[in-house]
């Protein structure tokens, strides 16, 4: 039978020098050798698929970056009318910020 302990994987353990036995590789002082059940992995193992898991997360990232970017900007420089009206935009919300600002510090100057 097993507890609730023997179902996190030995990487869960690492750091906590004072535990010992199953899962771990580690023997208890005075047991006979014991293995690591067949369903968990070594240290090594769990640090190798971690380290897949970021390699892979960075080369998404890295790809989901490249797309968006591109999907952005090269449309802006290939459609001409896109560009414009991008631009456009722009400059309308810089003006609504502006004036928007300008009005609420007057408002704060005036009631003070």
């Amino acid at each position: 039978s097993s507890t609730q302990l023997q179902s996190f994987d030995a990487f869960t353990y690492v750091g906590n020098v004072g535990l010992c036995g199953p899962p771990l590789t580690l023997n208890c002082p005075g047991d006979e050798a014991h293995e690591v059940p067949s369903g968990i992995g070594g240290i090594e193992d769990i640090q190798e698929n971690r380290d897949e898991f970021w390699r892979w997360f960075y080369i998404g990232i890295a790809v989901g970056f490249t797309i968006g970017f591109w999907g952005v900007c090269g449309t802006l420089l290939l459609n001409r009318s896109w560009r414009h009206a991008y631009f456009l935009f722009l400059d309308n919300l810089k003006n609504w910020l502006y004036v928007t600002i300008a009005v609420h510090m007057a408002k704060l100057q005036w009631e003070f």
